[in-house]
């Protein structure tokens, strides 16, 4: 069960794993694995071995602009004789645990510390559509962000859609960061999570187009047909256009050109970011919590 808004525990709760007699087998495994991850995550967070990487979204015609924004990407560094913790995997347990909003806000505050030590930077943050929904701790965010408003208008989140949020919920989540400058993007357009009807009620500022369109653009002219399409659409739907998931030198072959944004390794490769954006508890996110507290 979803706990009251602002109230989730610091720890991963054991409570999940004492109702594992009630699930068949496959899913009692399924779930354990997802509380193993959790745990490990934890035990980074608290020693140090997060940190966020970035790296930047470029105009197609105009490289040497200042980047759209650059993207935080999530780093978690295993223990010592550890397996590697894969990210995504990781989101998505969180997810199905419910304790996505603790890293949300992890990384949201260490992105709202640097955006407010360095005044030209543009960054943005994924966020899960669980984490969209307005409680006290987001009320806090947007009045921290109403007495910084340079800091707001150079922070976009990217909503992802791994986990489908409350469609009302998550309107007026939108409405509320606009209010203050805040940009949103829908990330992954065109995947099997995006919904159509979603994107029209967000009005997005930016959408980025799942990468496998820009895959199947450089295999075969009808896949590139297909991403011309969907880039038409796409630029009826919001100001920015973003194709992902150019990752080698060859990756413009059949790609569509002009008003576009590119994001991969051959655009710009993912940065270690120096001094690094490590993960922890960001003065910014204190300062929102105690704010959120004398909320209720």
């Amino acid at each position: 069960r979803r706990q009251p808004p602002g109230k989730e525990s610091s720890t991963v709760n054991s409570s999940p794993q004492a109702r594992q007699h009630e699930h068949p087998p496959a899913v009692a495994a399924s779930l354990a694995g997802d509380l193993r991850l959790a745990r490990r995550f934890q035990a980074a967070l608290a020693r140090g071995r997060v940190r966020l990487d970035w790296q930047a979204v470029r105009h197609a015609g105009h490289p040497e602009w200042e980047p759209l924004y650059r993207e935080t990407l999530l780093r978690v560094t295993a223990a010592s004789g550890e397996p590697p913790l894969p990210t995504q995997e990781l989101i998505l347990a969180l997810e199905r645990l419910g304790l996505i909003r603790l890293l949300d806000r992890c990384v949201l505050g260490t992105v709202l510390d640097r955006l407010n030590a360095e005044p030209t930077l543009r960054l943005a943050c994924n966020l899960s559509r669980q984490s969209a929904a307005m409680d006290a701790w987001w009320e806090a965010v947007c009045r921290w962000l109403a007495a910084r408003p340079q800091v707001a208008r150079r922070l976009t989140l990217e909503l992802t859609e791994t986990a489908v949020g409350e469609r009302v919920a998550t309107r007026e989540f939108i409405r509320r960061l606009r209010e203050h400058g805040v940009r949103i993007a829908i990330d992954d357009f065109g995947a099997a999570h995006n919904n159509l009807d979603f994107v029209l009620d967000a009005r997005p500022d930016v959408i980025k187009i799942d990468c496998r369109y820009t895959r199947e653009a450089r295999r075969s002219a009808k896949g590139a047909e297909v991403l011309r399409h969907l880039l038409a659409l796409c630029r009826e739907l919001a100001p920015c256009v973003v194709l992902e998931g150019l990752e080698e030198d060859d990756a413009f072959a059949r790609l569509p050109t002009g008003d576009v944004y590119l994001q991969g390794n051959a655009i710009a490769p993912p940065m270690r970011v120096e001094p690094p954006l490590s993960v922890r508890r960001p003065k910014s996110r204190a300062r929102i919590e105690a704010l959120a507290s004398r909320q209720g």
